[in-house]
């Protein structure tokens, strides 16, 4: 510690030596460089900590922005994960049924069986787990209430198909018009894997 003291008293006294040996001018032109000096640094040191802050809040704004990003997609995934099993389990209730004898059911409740003329299978796709059956349907002479009917017993069963089209013609039969249809459904079964 004396060493230290000693070293500075002798570092402070050639400071003083060398301010003695200036004029007043050169002392006052000196003093201001220093004080400018010093007013520098602290400025320049404010503002590199001030853009040092800003990137740092910048930073931790787009870290929130990232976390809340995966925080919804984590909550978007969880509830698609609730709604591929429900889809699944509504799928399992008709594994069993195919189209054709599902579309009888419908038929029968809309009382036109007898004018159901054929489902016949066009194409089958697979789209990783699941296997996409193309079908064509025909329906002849069966009137707007007995489509509507039988379009609303297909559609409201929950049966895993979609109509990609329909076709309607009308033909006249004993003076009333009648439609003669042709629909073009996909209907949809999971496949099962093994594991």
């Amino acid at each position: 510690m004396t060493a230290l003291r000693a070293r500075f008293a002798a570092i402070q006294a050639r400071v003083e030596g060398i301010l003695d040996g200036m004029s007043p001018r050169d002392r006052s032109l000196l003093l201001g460089l220093v004080g400018f000096v010093t007013v520098a640094i602290v400025l320049g040191g404010a503002w590199t900590m001030n853009n040092k802050l800003e990137s740092l809040e910048d930073t931790r704004d787009k870290r929130i922005e990232d976390l809340n990003y995966v925080n919804r997609s984590l909550t978007e995934y969880q509830e698609a994960q609730i709604e591929l099993q429900q889809i699944e389990s509504d799928m399992a209730r008709f594994d069993g049924q195919d189209l054709s004898s599902f579309l009888e059911k419908a038929a029968d409740s809309a009382e036109i069986r007898d004018r159901l003329d054929s489902v016949r299978e066009n194409s089958v796709v697979e789209l990783g787990d699941l296997e996409e059956k193309n079908y064509s349907v025909k329906l002849s002479k069966v009137t707007l209430d007995q489509m509507v009917s039988f379009l609303y017993q297909v559609e409201a069963t929950g049966y895993p198909l979609k109509i990609t089209s329909a076709k309607f013609k009308r033909v006249k039969v004993s003076g009333e018009w009648l439609l003669n249809v042709t629909l073009e459904i996909a209907a949809y079964r999971l496949i099962k894997t093994e594991g």
